[in-house]
């Protein structure tokens, strides 16, 4: 086979990690780089069975028969792109692109794609893609501890996540955890420990018969306390304000407007003064009353 090359010279040298070629067809390509004009070719083509290693990288040979033999047959995405990853950056001013000849392949373009730092892209749309030789991450450092990381930040999972100075995980969103401040939340509630606010428009702390819990939608209770059914908690109040109770005690004044009770029971009643407009009772029971009018 027969190859022809386009070159591309550099005036200072660069750091490159990858090529990525736009062309009318799959083709037979490799590629050669070197630093100086005086020192020899290093080429990058396929592996043994003529295609990529893993992460769409290179395979690295120091002979161009090597090259021409180990020929990588490129295949374009659907963007007529082709994209393919160094072994390592390797710094260059010379860099060539061989493409077969017999196949009449038209190259609309050739980037010899250097590495960038931050401050040199200017973008309205930065993309990152899965696509090159690790997955796409942004990561955020300070004093050697990751503070904040966006994208694929481990394993399959994609999102955002935060850190403190220690490396705890202050919030993440991801599509594996949603949590803020070890609040773990999804589109009806948010959830720590045994606490449970949802959107539904309920609140519950505890877990069992050791709980409370606020409800605005439950038909008859809005809160209850002590047990996990509304109608078995030993303290609970309906949406009409009554409340219910298997105890209470009371310091202070107790004031109503009326008390209706089946049986009021005192061992002893001590008050220096009680006032009442009217007691009403069908029965009632004292062993000793003493009261000055």
């Amino acid at each position: 086979m027969a190859y022809k090359y386009v070159e591309y010279s550099y005036p200072v040298t660069h750091n490159f990690e990858k090529h990525i070629v736009y062309a009318n067809q799959n083709c037979k390509i490799y590629f050669a780089m070197k630093k100086e004009y005086e020192s020899s070719w290093v080429y990058f083509a396929g592996n043994g069975t003529n295609t990529l290693n893993a992460g769409k990288k290179l395979t690295q040979y120091t002979s161009e028969t090597d090259a021409q033999t180990y020929y990588l047959n490129a295949v374009r995405d659907s963007d007529s792109k082709i994209l393919v990853i160094l072994p390592a950056v390797f710094q260059a001013k010379f860099v060539r692109l061989y493409v077969e000849s017999g196949q009449s392949t038209t190259v609309y373009e050739w980037i010899p794609s250097t590495r960038l730092v931050a401050h040199e892209i200017i973008s309205g749309t930065l993309d990152l893609t899965d696509e090159l030789s690790s997955a796409p991450l942004i990561r955020v450092t300070k004093s050697s501890v990751d503070r904040l990381k966006v994208g694929n930040f481990t394993g399959s999972t994609y999102g955002i996540v935060g850190f403190d100075s220690s490396s705890a995980t202050i919030f993440e969103l991801s599509d594996a955890r949603r949590n803020i401040g070890g609040w773990d939340f999804n589109a009806s509630q948010f959830t720590k420990n045994n606490v449970i606010i949802s959107s539904s428009g309920r609140v519950r702390l505890g877990s069992g018969n050791d709980t409370a819990q606020l409800d605005s939608v439950h038909p008859t209770y809005r809160l209850w306390i002590g047990n996990a059914s509304p109608t078995a908690a030993p303290f609970k109040v309906t949406k009409a304000g009554k409340m219910f109770a298997s105890g209470v005690d009371i310091s202070g004044t107790l004031a109503a407007s009326s008390i209706t009770a089946r049986e009021i029971a005192f061992r002893t009643v001590t008050h220096n003064n009680i006032v009442m407009n009217t007691l009403t009772a069908t029965e009632f029971s004292a062993n000793s009353i003493t009261a000055t009018i």
